[in-house]
């Protein structure tokens, strides 16, 4: 059985305030505070995931931490998952894990909506995941999706 969830990372500081490299752009603290809050919430309810994959980006590497905080999962960095990734990106990863233990993919849009849509309609809907955003699916099926605004 296949069970996952794709989380966009927190809020952010806005691209047009960064002025640097995007891949170092951080969390905000508004967006740490969020992260923690719905996670500490979401994994009440369900199985929380035993790995964490993430961009190499800082906002998706601090959402990890905060996740594995939580969670005490491990944290696997993956290039192919930085701004940009494709699906086969997302495949590779979810055909290469243990499908008996959930984990979790942490990326960006509009990567992460294009995904989802591939994965579980083959492109029959048009989603748009915002920050913050954590996707629960099991057996090709979104589960659960929740904006972290809704669970804080």
């Amino acid at each position: 059985m296949s069970e996952f969830y794709i989380i966009r990372h927190a809020h952010a500081v806005e691209r047009s305030l960064w002025g640097k490299d995007d891949l170092e752009r951080p969390l905000t603290k508004d967006g740490k505070q969020r992260a923690r809050s719905a996670f500490k919430k979401l994994f009440k309810r369900l199985k929380p995931p035993k790995v964490i994959y993430t961009s190499e980006a800082v906002r998706s590497f601090e959402t990890a931490l905060i996740l594995k905080k939580i969670t005490g999962a491990e944290i696997i960095k993956d290039k192919t998952l930085n701004p940009g990734a494709d699906n086969l990106s997302y495949l590779t990863i979810i055909k290469s894990y243990d499908q008996n233990k959930p984990f979790a993919i942490i990326g960006h849009e509009p990567d992460i909506s294009k995904f989802i849509s591939f994965y579980v309609s083959e492109n029959a809907i048009n989603l748009r995941v915002k920050k913050g955003s954590i996707c629960h699916i099991k057996n090709k099926c979104i589960h659960n999706f929740i904006s972290q605004d809704v669970l804080l």
